[in-house]
């Protein structure tokens, strides 16, 4: 195993203790609770995706190590947007419809992650396979890049609108930091569709 296979391990682990890190300064809080939930999240693709390197001479293994990634990754649109909202102290009803249906979108393609027609068959690159997105995986991103343009959406108004300093401060790091994620995470999805980059 070399550090490219392992560092997706590395990542996981990290980013599961910070949720835990999160959530034990204050377990009563709903915005902890949605970041540890993210976190989670994070942290099963992750391990999904050292599982997918680990296997990565092994076409059969690579596919269901890529669908194993999006059970947890299907969930990533609804949950940050629930953070958001928490976060936010939105009382506004539309934002919550927007949530909820959020968690139906993501229950459906949770049904569809191991259907021929979400992810099948496999690129070859010199660094090992991928797998190839098909129609309902289009569908998908579709539905995250919306949800994720709505989360920057919520978390920029909502430091325009608010007062305090702290708050201000909260959102420009939640802002920054899922910007990061963003950029760097859609970058995983890229061999997917016959681009070699090393996700």
């Amino acid at each position: 195993m070399d550090l490219f296979t392992t560092l997706p391990l590395f990542s996981a682990f990290f980013v599961l203790t910070l949720g835990v890190f999160v959530f034990l300064k204050n377990h009563r809080s709903r915005a902890n609770l949605m970041f540890l939930f993210f976190c989670l999240l994070v942290g099963g693709w992750m391990f999904g995706t050292f599982m997918l390197f680990s296997n990565r001479e092994n076409a059969t293994l690579a596919i269901f190590w890529d669908r194993f990634v999006y059970l947890w990754v299907v969930f990533i649109p609804a949950i940050m947007l629930n953070f958001a909202l928490v976060t936010t102290s939105s009382k506004k009803i539309s934002a919550r419809l927007m949530v909820y249906l959020g968690y139906v979108l993501s229950i459906f393609f949770l049904f569809l992650v191991f259907n021929d027609n979400f992810v099948n068959d496999v690129f070859v690159y010199k660094w090992g396979v991928h797998t190839r997105a098909k129609l309902w995986h289009h569908i998908f991103l579709v539905y995250f890049s919306v949800y994720l343009t709505i989360f920057f959406i919520w978390v920029a108004k909502y430091y325009r609108e608010t007062e305090k300093l702290i708050n201000k401060l909260q959102a420009r790091y939640i802002f920054a930091a899922f910007l990061i994620l963003a950029i760097f995470g859609s970058l995983g999805y890229l061999p997917a569709y016959g681009i070699s980059i090393f996700p």
